[in-house]
Formats: structure tokens, C-alpha cells, sequence
């Protein structure tokens, strides 16, 4: 029997790694045509590189190797502009080169979401439950040019997929934080990416003095690395970009909540024993409709570019539809949705309670932390929201509901995001951007 699960154990591990490969291969044929091609645009998705990180870049390579931190044309933390700086001084400084650099964080991204997916779930489900974020437009525009979302997301996923699968063990949390530690130093508002790993360690039954050590590292470091961008800008972003990004925007809570309530529908659907396993009546599911309610109708939600309530589809769908004293009506059925179907996710996880509460945290987390900034850009939330939904809807699948599992609805939302990339990613390469 032994001899039989091991041989059983070493098949699955070779079926991961033919899928990661495929995944690996399948990214490559979207992205690096391309680059290759030399293709640049009339402008859309090409010109946060032209305005925002090139010039960062040619500026600390000018200056290299003491380049000037305390001010540069971009509101970014300066960790990856360095990284790839360095780099470039040993391997080579053509924009080409740092974008596929940059296009192996995105789809390393994707890998990590389908190496951490339970192992219960088989390799080719999880192939199919890391399209939907291999398919964002924001996951294949970082493998065409020189963007900053995906370095940290990036670290983030790592941090988040070793925090899930330590069982407690101090010594990967410990490795964990590290990488949350390295995405804040990429981009600041990565700090919300330690409350669910300080969540894993107050779940962890480890040695109490490396626990208590690991979290007051948790509080610390992190504190020290923004106290440091704060005495070197005098904010928390360099100066030019302090007016337009250091003021609150609740709207990114209903955008979260709203975006939860398009995709959780898929994954619900995928395995339909989720609904079964909950109480629809209950005060829970109640309780989680009244926050969606309450969180879009709280705060002004109305399209606004100049207040930050613009960047992405929904966002141009809500432009057009009606708005009640500054509301849209769009949001309050969307984000009622994605309150209940996040719920409906967590709940079918019975099996992997904390893990899948640790998950829910890093979502709350997330929002909150966006909430701070004024930009509620939709990119910002959709990578995060699609490898916690993914890893939650891993998480709630047993064995048995693996065998049944309608993994087609998961297809089709990965299909639908594609269609919408071809509109706003591939479409721009030879026309004007459609939502300019």
C-alpha cells in the first residue's frame, strides 16, 4: 500500500509540473510576440511605462550606484526600480529586456497560484482555476511592458501561499514575512499582506518564543520600512505624488466587494456542493448582505474621475447607468453578491477552517488598505481577488466534490476575461484605447 501511494504521490507531482509548464508556455505565446515585435501602440496601457517607470529607471541607472531615493517621477516604493537597475547594470538596460524581466513576476504569479492550490485538487483543475488570473488584462499587459504590479503581487503570493501551507511551522511563516517584508520595499501598500500571515501565526502551535518573536518582527519591521519612506519623502509616497495619493477613498471597498460578487458566482458554480453547505436564511448570510448593502451605499460611488472613482470597466459601465445622491445603482446588488459569495466560499471550507480564514483576512485586509489611497483603480484589487477566491474555492473542495467538480464555469469566466484583454490590451496595440 505504501509502495502504491508513493507511486501514486510521484504521478501527481509529475502531472503539476507538465501543467505548470503548459501555463508557462501558453503565458509566453500571449506576451512575448508581443515584445519581440517591437509593437508599442497609440497609447493606452503602454504610457504608465512612458510617464511613470522608464524615467524612474533611466534616472537611477544615470545615477547608479548612489541613485537619489528621495525624489522620482513615480509613487512607487523604490525596491523593484532598484532591482531591475541592478540588473541592468550586469545584464543589459534595453527596455525589452526589463520587460520580460518584468513579465516573469506575472507569470510566476500564476505558477504560485497553481503550485499552492490544495493538493487534493488535481493538476489539471488547478490549471484551469489559475486561468481566470493569467487572463486579466493587468496579468497580460505586465508581460507586454514595464509595470510595477506584478513584482510585489508577486512576493505577496508567495508570502501568502507559505503562510497557507506551514501547518504552523515557524520556520516558513518566518519565510513568509520575509517575502511581505521585500513586496513593501516594492510597493508600500503591500503592508496589508502582513495581517494574514500574523493571523497564521497566532494559529500556530510552534515553539511560544518564536511565535511571540516572529510577531513582534511582523509589527516592527514593517513599521520601520514605512517610518523610513516617511523621513526620506515626508509622506508615504515621494513628493510630487502626495496631493493626488494620500487621501482616503472608501469607493474601493464597494469596488472590492462588487468585483467579489462577479466571480465568486463562477467558482460557486464550479462545485455545487458550496451551496449546499449553506444556511441561507441564516444570520451569517444576513449579516454579510447587510455589509455588501451598507458598503455601497455608505459613501459616494457615482463615476468621479477627479475623485478617484474611475479606472476600468466597471467603473465606465457605472458612468453610464443612473446614480441616487451620488450612488450607483450598479453597486448595491454587485457587492451584496460579493459579500454572500465570499461567505458562501469561506463556509465551504469546514475542512481547512483557519486556512481559509487566514484568506478571508488577507481580502479584508486588502480592501482596507486601499481604502486609504484615493486611486480606486479596478487593477488594483482584480489579481488579489482572483488568487484568494481561487485558493478558497481549492480549499472548499474534498476529495469526493474534486471527482464531480464542474470545473467549466471557472473556464468560462478565465474565456470572458480574455475577451475583455483582446478588447483592451491586444485591440490597443493598433488603435486608441476604447475607455480613453
Amino acid at each position: 500500500m505504501l509502495v502504491e501511494d508513493a507511486a501514486k504521490s510521484g504521478a501527481n507531482a509529475r502531472n503539476r509540473v507538465l501543467w505548470l509548464v503548459v501555463t508557462a508556455l501558453l503565458y509566453a505565446a500571449l506576451t512575448w510576440p508581443v515584445i519581440l515585435s517591437g509593437i508599442t501602440g497609440p497609447g493606452g496601457p503602454a504610457r504608465d511605462e512612458t510617464n511613470y517607470h522608464l524615467p524612474v529607471l533611466r534616472q537611477f541607472l544615470s545615477q547608479w550606484p548612489h541613485p537619489e531615493l528621495g525624489d522620482y517621477p513615480s509613487a512607487l516604493a523604490p525596491g523593484y526600480y532598484l532591482f531591475l537597475a541592478g540588473i541592468g547594470q550586469a545584464l543589459g538596460d534595453g527596455l525589452h529586456f526589463f520587460r520580460l524581466v518584468t513579465g516573469l513576476f506575472a507569470l510566476g504569479s500564476v505558477l504560485l497560484l497553481q503550485a499552492f492550490v490544495p493538493s487534493r485538487v488535481s493538476a489539471a483543475h488547478a490549471f484551469v482555476i489559475a486561468l481566470p488570473l493569467m487572463a486579466l488584462p493587468i496579468t497580460l499587459r505586465s508581460g507586454m511592458w514595464l509595470l510595477t504590479d506584478f513584482p510585489a503581487f508577486f512576493l505577496i503570493t508567495l508570502g501568502l501561499g507559505l503562510a497557507m501551507t506551514s501547518a504552523g511551522k515557524i520556520r516558513q511563516l518566518a519565510a513568509a514575512a520575509i517575502a511581505i517584508f521585500c513586496a513593501i520595499y516594492f510597493r508600500q501598500i503591500s503592508a496589508w499582506a502582513i495581517a494574514p500571515v500574523a493571523v497564521a501565526v497566532l494559529q500556530s502551535r510552534d515553539n511560544l518564543k518564536l511565535r511571540i518573536a516572529l510577531m513582534v518582527m511582523l509589527v516592527l519591521l514593517p513599521a520601520a520600512i514605512l517610518v523610513k519612506f516617511h523621513q526620506l519623502w515626508g509622506g508615504l509616497t515621494p513628493p510630487a505624488f502626495q496631493t493626488r495619493y494620500q487621501r482616503p477613498n472608501p469607493a474601493a471597498i464597494t469596488m472590492v466587494l462588487s468585483y467579489l460578487g462577479i466571480v465568486t458566482p463562477f467558482f460557486i458554480a464550479a462545485s455545487p456542493s458550496l451551496v449546499r453547505r449553506v444556511r441561507w436564511n441564516s444570520p451569517a448570510v444576513v449579516a454579510c448582505a447587510t455589509v455588501g448593502l451598507i458598503a455601497s451605499v455608505a459613501w459616494p460611488t457615482a463615476y468621479n474621475l477627479t475623485e478617484g472613482r474611475s479606472g476600468g470597466p466597471l467603473w465606465s459601465i457605472a458612468q453610464r447607468l443612473p446614480s441616487l445622491a451620488g450612488r450607483s445603482i450598479m453597486f448595491p446588488p454587485l457587492a451584496i453578491m460579493g459579500a454572500v459569495g465570499l461567505f458562501a466560499l469561506w463556509n465551504g471550507a469546514r475542512s481547512q477552517r483557519p486556512r481559509a480564514t487566514m484568506l478571508v483576512v488577507a481580502l479584508v485586509a486588502m480592501m482596507a488598505a486601499h481604502a486609504t489611497i484615493h486611486e480606486a483603480y479596478e487593477r488594483y484589487y482584480q489579481p488579489p481577488i482572483m488568487l484568494l477566491c481561487a485558493w478558497l474555492f481549492g480549499l472548499a473542495a474534498d476529495e469526493k466534490d474534486e471527482s464531480r467538480m464542474g470545473i467549466l464555469p471557472i473556464a468560462v469566466l478565465a474565456a470572458g476575461f480574455f475577451a475583455l484583454s483582446f478588447v483592451t490590451e491586444y485591440y490597443t496595440l493598433f488603435r486608441p484605447h476604447p475607455l480613453d
